[in-house]
Formats: C-alpha cells, structure tokens, sequence
C-alpha cells in the first residue's frame, strides 16, 4: 500500500514538473501556450481606447521661415478597427490653442509597427506588444515631429 501511494506521489510531482517545463529535454506545455500567444504580434486590435499622448515639433535649421517649437498633449482614442480620434491642446511658442481634434486611420502589422494618416500627415507608428505604449514620428520630408502615448 505505502509503494502504490508513492509511486502515486512521484508520478504527480513528475508530472507537475513536466508542465511548468522543468523536466530537461521537455517543452512545457502551459509555455508552450503562453509563447504560441507572445508570438502572434500585433494587429490594428492591439491598440483599442484611450491613451494619453505628448509630442513635440520643431522647424528644420534650414527652414526659410523657423517657428517656435510646438509641444503637445492630449489623447488618442483607437477604436481597435482602424480609427483614431485626438483631442489635444497645443502651445506655439507659448501661444495656447485649446481644444483641437483632428480623426486619423492607422495599421499595426505583426511586428507593431504601422502607419498612421491625418488628411495629409503621414506618421510611422511604433506599439508595444501589449499595446499599451507607442511612439510616432511623422514621415513626411521637411517635418520634425513626433507624439509618445501610454495607456493610463
């Protein structure tokens, strides 16, 4: 009776170790699991809500006519299909302008990166995994901008 109760015992805690992937040679199976959903990446769905967002834009040194530094803050609402939403204010070298929104479309690929559109502003987008940081930087020649958003 005690050699069926300890050969039960073993054969339990062996293969309890084998699940968690601590048994060499073995590919754990809950692992196994939780990097088959790691590996997935991103897709537009990753960022979906509100985030709060800061950002700066500055004049090229070469520009014939340099403005202030702007500075940004507001937030990006992502509705996960898509679409996003910004409200944010801004300060033109000191000068408020409160309250603006402006609506844009963005992709994330596999690999969090993506593209997003304002009218005619084209920025690169960069998201962590979890989506809940990421990090702009508009792409269009003559331009210095970028925007960093964090779920809160």
């Amino acid at each position: 009776m005690k050699r069926i109760a300890i050969g039960l015992i073993a054969t339990g805690v062996v293969l309890g170790l084998f699940v968690l992937g601590l048994v060499p040679n073995k590919k754990p199976l809950l692992g196994g699991v939780l990097s088959a959903r790691a590996d997935e990446g991103c897709s537009v769905a990753t960022l979906e809500g509100d985030y709060l967002m800061t950002g700066r834009a500055d004049t090229p040194a070469d520009d014939p006519q340099p403005t202030f530094p702007r500075v940004f803050a507001g937030v990006f609402t992502f509705d996960g299909n898509g679409n996003m939403l910004v409200l944010h204010t801004r300060s033109d070298g000191g000068v408020i302008t409160q309250h603006q929104t402006a609506r844009a479309t963005y992709t994330l690929d596999s690999d969090c990166s993506g593209h997003v559109t304002f009218l005619t502003n084209e920025w690169d987008v960069y998201a962590t995994r979890d989506g809940k940081k990421g990090y702009l930087i508009r792409t269009d020649d003559g331009t210095i901008a970028t925007r960093t958003f964090e779920k809160p």
